[in-house]
């Protein structure tokens, strides 16, 4: 009798079993989501359309934010309804979380999940737009109009602008003897443009038929370095890749 006493005693103080490991190659399938509204809310069942090569037997354990920027974000509620909760601070233009989910199961170990999650502005438009540099004379060293004689010799510039297909989304008007004194040249607007890879191009007017080009230089919320952390902003300055033209591009976006 008190063998099988002992043994009851020490069945209820031993461990339980140790589970399983989590299945193989189990991730979430990209480094990072996007949203196109000012404020985002996510749930575990979004999360767990994310996860590769899970299991039914996980649910969520814990929703933790590791980093944050530009926005005010929480995680609310009670396991396994988490929700993340994120908003785009005032004066931002985009902003993140780095989102660290842990799953829990009753067959297999723990597992932890990483991903980041962006709001980001679906559409961008160019507002202002100054050119602050141009080549005042042609590859030869020429005056772009040397036909002509006196202020004749000093361009009359107008641009096009492409999108990233090579559609051309606007034309403007020439402005006449264009010189460095005139510069910044402006001009206003507001014309909706691709995130990225946008083209600018720079003409030197002859006549209805014939234009000389200038130069070109690609722009975009999106084209200003490698750093994400500078993408999407209100200005910026972009240069051509000779340096020859420098265009000031004033953006504004708007959201979902």
């Amino acid at each position: 009798m008190i063998a099988l006493l002992l043994s009851v005693a020490c069945d209820k103080d031993s461990p339980p079993p140790e589970k399983a490991d989590a299945p193989s190659g189990m991730k979430i399938e990209k480094d990072f989501y996007f949203g196109f509204a000012k404020s985002v809310t996510v749930n575990y069942a979004d999360v767990k359309k994310w996860i590769m090569n899970g299991h039914d037997s996980y649910q969520l354990k814990s929703m933790l934010i590791k980093n944050k920027y530009g926005v005010s974000a929480s995680v609310q509620g009670n396991k396994p309804n988490l929700t993340l909760k994120m908003a785009l601070d005032a004066g931002e233009t985009w902003g993140g979380v780095e989102l660290k989910v842990t799953l829990e199961s009753s067959k297999y170990k723990d597992v932890s999940l990483s991903t980041s999650l962006f709001i980001f502005p679906p559409v961008a438009k160019v507002t202002k737009l100054s050119l602050l540099k141009f080549p005042e004379k042609d590859s030869a060293g020429n005056s772009w109009d040397s036909s002509e004689s006196g202020v004749g010799k000093k361009p009359d510039i107008y641009y096009k602008i492409y999108d990233d297909d090579a559609a051309k989304l606007h034309q403007s008007r020439y402005t006449s003897n264009v010189d460095s004194s005139s510069l910044p040249l402006t001009w206003l607007g507001s014309l909706r443009v691709d995130l990225s890879d946008n083209v600018f191009r720079l003409f030197d007017y002859d006549s209805s038929s014939s234009s000389n080009s200038m130069g070109e230089v690609t722009f975009g919320p999106m084209n200003v370095g490698d750093n994400p952390l500078d993408f999407f902003p209100k200005e910026y300055t972009f240069k051509s890749k000779d340096d020859k033209i420098h265009i000031k591009v004033y953006f504004q976006y708007a959201y979902l």
